[in-house]
């Protein structure tokens, strides 16, 4: 069965491990991303995703990349579009 969208969050408090986990679900997810291109876009985006409602979105093979900050509690990936 196929899915439109994945939705992963992590308590993981070590960013890089976060960064690991993320990226690791998007190249589940599609499997011809970029590992570095992904690793390289949550570590200059997730700084900046202190407040909450915050998001960055990245197009890979297009699919929708998105990491959110939706609650001001932790991050949110979702790969794919979700309706």
């Amino acid at each position: 069965e196929r899915a439109d969208a994945v939705h992963g969050l992590t308590g993981e408090t070590d960013p890089q491990k976060a960064d690991a986990f993320f990226t690791a679900v998007a190249r589940q997810a599609v499997p011809a991303a970029d590992a570095q291109q992904i690793q390289d876009w949550l570590a200059k985006t997730r700084p900046t995703l202190s407040a909450q409602g915050s998001k960055a979105a990245l197009s890979v093979g297009g699919v929708n990349l998105v990491l959110a900050n939706p609650n001001g509690l932790g991050l949110v990936f979702e790969v794919g579009e979700i309706k």
